[in-house]
């Protein structure tokens, strides 16, 4: 826990005492629960702020709920607020850790939402070339279909 959490929680937060797995499990009822505890919760937007806080720093997101929102979530607000796009291939932010995703990769596309120019380029020519290789593979089922 950091500092700012740590803040978060003297503060008065709803989770304190509560069974850590609600907010870091990945079925639907553990996040439900976790969400309906942080809604009435004091201490929320201060959690919120502070986790996008060190996610940014990290260039990781936190898996589970906190301040009330999913990593998905949070990755939307991260995305909101722009992905770095300087030329010459820079680390995704938000990315799984050690990953080094690149602009201009279909990861950085698909996995992660960037959508400048670079990504959405790439994005599109693996596309091209997928549809490509459908109806190639379509168009050799057809010819053996034949004999």
């Amino acid at each position: 826990m950091t500092a700012a959490m740590a803040e978060v929680h003297a503060a008065g937060a709803a989770c304190a005492g509560k069974p850590p797995d609600w907010w870091l499990g990945s079925g639907t009822v553990q996040t439900e629960l976790a969400k309906g505890v942080c809604a009435g919760c004091p201490a929320r937007r201060a959690c919120l702020r502070a986790t996008l806080e060190v996610e940014g720093e990290q260039g990781v997101a936190l898996p589970g709920v906190y301040g009330g929102l999913t990593k998905a979530e949070r990755l939307a607000i991260h995305r909101s607020r722009g992905v770095p796009t300087p030329p010459g291939g820079v680390r995704i932010p938000w990315a799984k850790s050690g990953v080094a995703t690149r602009h201009g990769s279909w990861g950085a596309y698909m996995d992660f939402g960037c959508r400048c120019e670079a990504c959405v380029a790439t994005g599109r020519e693996v596309m091209r070339k997928r549809k490509a290789g459908d109806a190639r593979r379509t168009a050799d089922a057809r010819a053996r279909a034949k004999v």
